[in-house]
């Protein structure tokens, strides 16, 4: 075989173990991911037990008498508590186009006017309200009586638009109330505050307000009330009105009504209340977790005082099924796991609060093996 021939024949060598050695090496690596996934498969794991789910502390009434006989005994708890505290929010305003009787283009001046107007009157009214307790706290848009109450409805969580029930650790209730109530109690106040005479000043300018008719179109109320602690957590007060205004153009503008200098135009008009309240306490947001017998990690625990409560103001103290296996810092909930366990540690919690204790109770698996899951319902 000529010198070529074999320098030739070698190379092809050379190629063919490289590409043998390339096989190998890829069914090696093929062969480490199966072995790897097998034992990922088959190796010891640990599965959280299911939790039941915690009771509420009653059925969801049904029916108007039931459902206001209902709101009302939480109405009275909430307004009588001590150990909790709420804020509110307020939102008014034009609730729609108006229809004024000018012409197209003067309109397109009237609707600048009215968005910049509307804008000024929702910001006479503070957009948060805060700090009011149940001591100090006027809440009396909330209370509803079953002679006024035109519809109600009460369910368990809310269903999106796929069909799914979200929030059902809650009930919510929602009531239409007869609009004549607006009237009785509410509607005066447009006119006969400082809010209207602020806006009566705004446009004195260009039209002095003769008279206002008020309409009350709805007035709904809503609630939502933590179940397990029968509790009213926030609620809403939602009122709209139609206010019939007849005013007169002063001379400045009185071009806008080719000759006309007096008119009436309906102005939709809405206001909004939101009422949340924080009750003390103290609870875990778990039922059950499992943790490595070297963990270091933060309960789930959800701790509610007085936002300027100081640290000496309130205790928490943890107590335990199993002693000298965890440890829990006081001051930040903070777990330490100091061993191992074959039953589950039972860790109880009470927060001591102004005159109060409140308590909750927690399951700690203690496991090194890979846990399925932490999530507990």
């Amino acid at each position: 075989m000529s010198e070529p021939a074999k320098k030739k024949l070698g190379k092809k060598t050379k190629i063919a173990l490289i590409v043998l050695v390339v096989i190998f090496l890829l069914a090696t690596c093929f062969a480490c991911v199966a072995l790897y996934a097998r034992y990922q498969i088959n190796k010891p794991k640990f599965t959280l037990p299911e939790q039941k789910e915690l009771a509420s502390a009653r059925e969801l009434p049904q029916g108007k008498d039931a459902v206001c006989s209902y709101i009302d005994e939480l109405y009275g708890n909430l307004i009588s508590a001590d150990d909790c505290e709420g804020t509110y929010s307020t939102s008014v305003g034009i609730d729609g186009e108006i229809a004024f009787p000018f012409g197209e283009s003067d309109n397109a001046i009237i609707e600048l006017i009215r968005s910049g107007t509307a804008g000024r009157i929702a910001g006479f009214y503070p957009p948060e309200n805060g700090g009011i307790t149940g001591e100090e706290g006027d809440y009396s848009p909330l209370e509803v009586f079953a002679d006024v109450v035109k519809e109600c409805s009460a369910n368990r969580g809310w269903t999106d638009e796929e069909g799914n029930v979200r929030d059902d650790g809650f009930y919510f209730v929602d009531m239409t109330l007869d609009e004549t109530t607006l009237l009785q109690t509410y509607a005066a106040d447009i006119t006969n505050n400082e809010v209207f005479l602020q806006v009566a000043d705004i446009l004195k300018d260009a039209m002095t307000i003769n008279d206002i008719v008020v309409t009350p179109l709805e007035y709904k109320v809503s609630y939502k009330i933590d179940r397990v602690y029968d509790q009213i957590v926030s609620a809403s007060v939602n009122r709209i009105y139609t206010l019939t205004v007849t005013f007169t153009l002063t001379e400045k503008y009185a071009a806008l009504g080719n000759g006309q200098t007096t008119f009436t135009v309906d102005i939709p008009y809405r206001a909004t209340e939101n009422f949340s309240f924080k009750w003390y306490g103290a609870r875990f947001t778990k039922r059950a977790i499992a943790v490595s017998s070297t963990d270091i990690e933060a309960l789930p625990a959800d701790i509610r005082v007085n936002d300027n409560a100081l640290s000496d103001e309130w205790e928490l103290v943890f107590e335990y099924s199993v002693d000298g296996i965890i440890s829990i810092n006081t001051e930040d909930a903070v777990m330490t796991i100091r061993g191992k366990s074959d039953e589950p540690v039972i860790v109880n919690m009470t927060l001591k609060y102004k005159g109060h204790e409140y308590s909750d109770t927690l399951l700690v698996y203690i496991t090194d093996l890979e846990v399925v899951t932490s999530v507990a319902k």
